[in-house]
């Protein structure tokens, strides 16, 4: 018999995906990698989108959460609106005097990320990012017993090392290494 109050965490349901995007890096990592015209921006979420579903399983409650700065354009929101994306805006932090505003994009991604590993569905992680400041958040997420994807903006983008991709797992099922490349898509 357990205990009902058991810090004990029953075994996860089968299949949702966390699905965490980094709003600048990928913009300035395709817009490095292409330029201004042939980044494709939406066409590329779309194929992130339709990856995820085929390889990885369903998005939790349908949706990616994007942590995006307050600069978030107009035409960046519509793209993620109608790619079913849910914006998280992530105001920058007031600096020191002398000092400049420091960016929360990863602080707040990373908090999100610790607070929705505790539900139970949340089988995969999948991580829209080329930053290795994650490194904490993805060893976190390994862990709890969950499974990491990662998804950079440009194959350029990872450092000799590997970067983060190092943490890529196998899907439990398919077999394959869930990590990908949105300058490949």
């Amino acid at each position: 018999m357990t205990w009902p109050f058991s810090r004990k965490q029953p075994p996860r349901q089968s299949g949702k995906v966390l699905l965490l995007l980094d709003w600048d890096n990928i913009v300035y990592g395709l817009l490095e990698r292409f330029g201004l015209q042939g980044m494709d921006l939406e066409v590329r979420i779309k194929k992130l989108n339709n990856w995820v579903l085929s390889e990885i399983g369903t998005p939790l409650d349908g949706f990616g959460f994007v942590f995006a700065p307050e600069h978030l354009n107009a035409i960046h929101q519509a793209i993620c609106v109608r790619n079913n994306m849910r914006l998280i805006t992530c105001p920058k932090k007031e600096a020191q005097i002398g000092s400049k505003p420091e960016d929360t994009v990863d602080a707040t991604l990373m908090w999100f990320s610790d607070l929705m590993l505790k539900h139970q569905e949340v089988q995969f992680v999948c991580l829209v990012s080329g930053d290795e400041d994650y490194e904490p958040m993805v060893k976190g997420v390994k862990k709890a017993g969950v499974k990491m994807a990662l998804v950079t903006p440009a194959l350029r983008s990872l450092s000799n090392q590997g970067g983060l991709s190092r943490f890529a797992d196998n899907h439990p099922v398919t077999g394959k290494k869930m990590f990908i490349s949105l300058d490949t898509l």
